[in-house]
């Protein structure tokens, strides 16, 4: 019995932040690669802008953060973690560069998408 609550831990967890950290980091790779070659055909080359140990170490807290919420039937966590993010970024930032509003789209899609199945694989595995 014991084992079995284990396995459905390390399961979840392993899911959300594990292969949801390299499909998140392979997504927001390539979004700044396109993002690049298409400035690099206009003449403006930054590549400065790739994710940092920062965002990938924040890509997994908000992965387990979502794989608990979700285990624990905290669903509210996940919207006013959300609005949050969503209220400390820097809007005025994305109206400038629409680039960075992609990225943050698609990094905050993957995470939410692989934390929430992490923690659905959590509870439902757990007996």
């Amino acid at each position: 019995m014991f084992v079995d609550q284990v396995w459905a831990v390390v399961a979840g967890y392993l899911l959300a932040s594990g292969l949801g950290g390299f499909t998140g980091t392979y997504a927001v790779r390539y979004v700044l690669r396109e993002g690049l070659r298409r400035k690099a055909a206009d003449g403006e080359v930054d590549r400065s802008s790739r994710p940092g140990l920062e965002v990938i170490s924040l890509g997994i807290i908000e992965r387990v953060l979502y794989t608990s919420a979700v285990w624990g039937d905290e669903l509210l966590f996940i919207g006013i973690w959300l609005a949050l993010k969503g209220l400390v970024t820097r809007w005025e930032r994305w109206d400038e560069d629409r680039r960075l509003f992609n990225i943050f789209l698609v990094g905050t899609g993957v995470s939410l998408a692989f934390g929430v199945l992490g923690g659905v694989i959590t509870r439902e595995l757990w007996p």
